[in-house]
This record gives structure tokens, sequence and C-alpha cells, in this order.
């Protein structure tokens, strides 16, 4: 499941909360998008091992992307936790937002050829 496509289901799961991956059954953009995979439960045990959890899920969530709003460079998982917990956007919104990041990845490796191993016999 894609990153974007998480965060959308998992708001419709819980109210949407600040600065905590799940606290008073609300839960931010990540929260949301590790309850919809089902792995909230173990993306709280540590504050900072969630990110860890959140690369071995989501890859992209390290690559460098410019904010929506400032246009300032920086790791996607960082301006996700930026745009839910200081400019108070919507999950819904961050959705809408990375899934224009995961098109341009998506873009980018179909212009990219594959090199294949030859099949051996």
């Amino acid at each position: 499941m894609k990153l974007s496509e998480a965060i959308r289901l998992g708001a419709m799961l819980k109210p949407q909360g600040r600065e905590h991956l799940r606290r008073d059954n609300r839960t931010c953009a990540f929260g949301a998008a590790f309850d919809a995979v089902g792995e909230l439960a173990n993306s709280v045990i540590g504050e900072r091992s969630f990110m860890v959890m959140a690369r071995a899920l989501w890859p992209i969530v390290d690559n460098e992307v410019k904010c929506p709003i400032t246009g300032t460079t920086r790791h996607l998982g960082s301006m996700i936790l930026s745009l839910n917990d200081e400019d108070e956007w919507t999950r819904e919104q961050i959705a809408d937002w990375v899934a224009t990041i995961e098109a341009q990845q998506d873009a980018t490796s179909l212009d990219t050829p594959q090199i294949q191993e030859p099949v051996r016999a």
C-alpha cells in the first residue's frame, strides 16, 4: 500500500491529532498510516523508532522533497510531520500532496531503464 493511500485510509479510522502518533484516540498523518496497515501499536513503542518502521514500510519517506509552502527542501518524512503539526494540514491534504510525490517517483522509475539479468537454463 502506498503511503498516501495508508494516510487516507487511516484518516477514516480516528480523528486527527497533532504532535503524537496516537493520543486520546487521535492520530497524526503517520499514525493514521500505521493504523491503516495494522502497525500503530508497534510504531509507538519508541518515539524515535517510528521513522525506522516508516522507512521499512515506505522508503519514499527518505526522498528529498520541496515544501509545498516554503519551497525549502527536506526529507518527505520530516515534511509530513511539519505539515501535520505546524501547518495544521488535514491528513487528506497531506495524502493528496504525498500522492503527487509518489506519482513523480513512479514516472521517474518508468523513465529509468531496468537492467534484467539473463535467464539461465
